[in-house]
């Protein structure tokens, strides 16, 4: 059977978008570091690097935390879109406005950095909070992702209630740093106690015949594309009836 065109530009429009979000994540983890190659050059002929280290111990910490912060995030998002193969008017809007999070992300980043600046109630309300939005947006693209099931290719859904928790704990985080100043950042640490990514996706009960695929020849201990064995692959040929591709292109017809 041969696939139906309309499937496979939408299909190839997500992937585009989805490449696009990923460019702008990769940039903004990597701005991260901007403040330590600044401090970096400040160091002069003879100086002590030791000295150094210890002078923006704070910047350093700061890199780190939301390095961690925005890795999961994107593990969180990654996971929420698995079985995603097509976005419409909403959930492109949604993924933008979560990429706009991640953007924003490095400059409360560089407050938190600061040596005066760092303990005041308003960087920690700015850098809790910016990742707040990040969870909750993400929560409103798992809600989206389960309202339309012509969406997705397979019957395994996002776990919102998860989602929603994990934005719950982010408040209860900021509100037990303002509250308890001398906390800093460490109740943060304890959203990373759990699995990573809090937006995991849970398997729906019965049998997904959608992720029944038909793979081409590949060498032995390799996923055939950048996951596992088990993942489906976005535009592999389906052995199962569910869903057509004439299905999915009606469904999503006008939807943009």
């Amino acid at each position: 059977m041969r696939a139906d065109p309309l499937v496979n530009e939408r299909e190839r429009d997500f992937e585009r978008l989805l490449t696009f979000v990923h460019a702008i994540v990769a940039i903004a983890i990597t701005l991260l570091v901007l403040p330590l190659a600044d401090a970096a050059g400040e160091l002069r002929r003879g100086g002590s690097a030791a000295d150094l280290v210890g002078d923006n111990a704070g910047r350093i910490g700061a890199f780190f935390l939301s390095f961690l912060v925005i890795a999961n995030l994107w593990l969180a998002q990654h996971r929420v879109l698995r079985p995603v193969i097509a976005a419409g008017a909403w959930l492109t809007r949604l993924l933008l406005l979560w990429a706009l999070t991640i953007v924003v992300l490095p400059f409360p980043t560089a407050l938190v950095a600061g040596h005066d600046a760092g303990d005041q109630a308003t960087t920690k309300l700015l850098y809790i909070g910016t990742m707040a939005a990040s969870s909750l947006v993400l929560s409103m693209v798992c809600l989206e992702i389960r309202r339309h099931p012509a969406l997705r290719d397979s019957r395994d859904l996002p776990d919102v209630v998860r989602a929603f928790a994990t934005f719950v704990a982010f408040l209860v985080v900021l509100a037990l740093m303002l509250a308890v100043p001398a906390l800093s950042y460490w109740p943060l640490l304890l959203l990373f106690l759990s699995r990573p990514g809090g937006g995991a996706v849970a398997a729906s009960a019965g049998p997904d015949h959608s992720t029944r695929l038909i793979r081409p020849a590949w060498p032995i201990g390799l996923p055939a594309y950048g996951g596992t064995h088990d993942e489906p692959r976005r535009g592999a040929r389906r052995a199962g009836p569910w869903p057509r591709p004439g299905h999915v292109a009606a469904r999503l017809g006008g939807r943009q």
